[in-house]
């Protein structure tokens, strides 16, 4: 039986769309920098007001903070959102009597406590009226959000208490992908699905990298966060989005629409919408790209050159372009695969626990056990790639890559 269409509705009504963002250069991690440039956001794009409508009439403020927490890791790897920046937003908030804020993930690796110990966000339960919470519990997307019933992803299980907060505010981390090219604000929203059940999405929608994008949109329009921050300040090109090179790219971009700071953050890095699936898809479901403005200081624009992908630009525009009904062996020999450097691997089998496809194995090898890929089963969701601590997985061009260079 076929699978429904990827797009099969315009679900991007144009009366509610915000397409400005605002950015602005930061060269390093300082408190009170932050404070000011998320102020400034904040006023520029309409005020709190505004972009939070009656959050000072609530007696208890609850604020859900979603960061990028991939894995514990120092903030000088930059994998995960820094904790000034979270800081940072807490302290715009906290003249509001009895605000509260959560802080909450799910993990490639391990818990989102665990991570958040290593990823130095502790600190943050002692000074203000914050906890960090595991994300477990879960239903369906079409119960929690009844606006998404008629989604094609209706079933996709989504934290159960995601609606038990007033305000959500989702702040990204500017990194590559190995499927999606990058990992921004619509991407940051998947670690809202229960860690464990990441892998059964990624099985659902195998190579379609489309359809895994619609998943994500539809996921992102349902949860639809109040305010969308990226951290650029030090970010990651390369092998991302957990075993890349760190950069200095020195500024925070913000806004109300997510697709909007995506596209403008994916511009500033050298980054097209053909280049990346998410962006490609909203487009083709309706979303009006053309109409997205970028706001910032005078004199203070950003562009960041030579920032290096976690797969050639050329190779993400024509990987939709091959047909499905290829056969499995001519799409592997055409696409990209996951390779394992075994000089780095330490057969920690943390790959082999999480692929979604079953396609990875220790060897029978007693003598020189290995990690095997079995490429035929290989869905090229590339979690492997991406959750490996010691970065010995790659992604290994394949013939359509080599000549599209």
């Amino acid at each position: 039986m076929p699978r429904p269409p990827v797009y099969d509705t315009v679900m991007f009504p144009s009366q509610t769309i915000d397409s400005r963002f605002y950015y602005h250069p930061c060269d390093q991690y300082r408190l009170s920098t932050l404070v000011d440039i998320l102020s400034t956001g904040v006023r520029v794009l309409g005020g709190r007001a505004r972009l939070f409508p009656r959050i000072s009439d609530h007696p208890h403020p609850r604020i859900l903070l979603k960061p990028n927490l991939l894995k514990g890791a120092s903030w000088e790897r930059a994998v995960n959102t820094h904790p000034l920046l979270l800081e940072a937003v807490i302290r715009l908030f906290l003249d509001l009597p009895g605000v509260s804020f959560t802080i909450a993930d799910s993990p490639g690796i391990g818990n989102c406590r665990s991570a958040a110990r290593v990823a130095g966000y502790r600190y943050l339960t002692d000074k203000y009226p914050v906890v960090i919470r595991n994300i477990s519990d879960h239903r369906r997307m079409g119960d929690l959000f009844p606006s998404s019933e008629n989604s094609i992803f209706r079933n996709l299980p989504v934290w159960s208490y995601i609606t038990g907060y007033d305000f959500i505010i989702n702040l990204a981390k500017l990194k590559t992908h190995g499927q999606l090219g990058m990992t921004l604000c619509v991407k940051n929203l998947f670690g809202l699905v229960p860690g464990t059940l990441k892998a059964a999405q990624h099985f659902h929608c195998g190579t379609d990298h489309q359809r895994f994008s619609r998943m994500l949109i539809d996921l992102c329009l349902a949860v639809s966060p109040s305010f969308h921050i990226i951290d650029a300040v030090l970010s990651m090109e390369g092998n991302g989005p957990g075993s890349g090179t760190p950069r200095q790219t020195g500024f925070v971009a913000m806004g109300r629409d997510p697709f909007a700071v995506d596209l403008g953050v994916s511009r500033m890095t050298g980054f097209r919408i053909p280049d990346l699936p998410v962006l490609k898809t909203a487009r083709e479901m309706g979303y009006p790209f053309s109409r997205v403005r970028g706001l910032h200081p005078e004199d203070k624009s950003v562009s960041i050159r030579n920032f290096q992908p976690a797969r050639p630009r050329a190779l993400m525009r024509l990987t939709g372009l091959i047909p499905p009904w290829l056969n499995k062996t001519l799409r592997h020999i055409l696409t990209d695969k996951p390779v394992i450097r075994h000089d780095r691997c330490n057969r920690c089998l943390l790959c082999v626990r999480h692929c979604a496809a079953g396609a990875m194995s220790l060897s029978a090898d007693s003598l020189h056990p290995r990690v095997l890929i079995q490429h035929k089963k290989c869905i090229k969701c590339y979690c492997c790639q991406e959750l490996c601590p010691r970065g010995a997985i790659r992604i290994r061009p394949g013939i359509l890559s080599v000549l599209s260079r």
